[in-house]
């Protein structure tokens, strides 16, 4: 009943560095999803009813230039976070791995063509 492989047989020399990319997505999607939570529940439990929260309107120039702020903030801390991993500078992008260049698939691997993102053809 409980016979599901978490690792199975790698079909190419390439599976484990793709494997290891899924991991490191996973723990930056686990880690965000977990700090979204612990907000939640910090926000929650702060401005709560009967709380001593401190609700007083700010004044307008003290509120634009905040607002302002957090609007860059939560554009561009995304964008670092997300998209640095992304950049060709990185060992575990796909484009430094060669496009399947340095693999090697598996005896029983059935032959296949794909066109890699920098135009040129490669098979196996």
């Amino acid at each position: 009943m409980w016979n599901f492989p978490l690792f199975p047989d790698r079909a190419s020399s390439l599976a484990t560095r793709v494997d290891v990319l899924f991991f490191a997505w996973l723990a930056l999607a686990t880690l965000v999803a977990l700090a979204v939570a612990v907000l939640i529940v910090f926000f929650s439990i702060k401005y709560r009813r009967g709380s001593s929260a401190n609700r007083a309107p700010a004044p307008e120039a003290v509120r634009a230039r905040r607002d302002r702020r957090i609007e860059l903030a939560w554009i561009f801390v995304p964008l670092g976070v997300f998209f640095r991993p992304a950049t060709p500078s990185t060992s575990t992008s796909w484009a430094s791995s060669g496009c399947g260049s340095s693999s090697t698939p598996a005896a029983s691997a059935r032959s296949t063509s794909f066109m890699c993102p920098q135009g040129d053809r490669s098979g196996w």
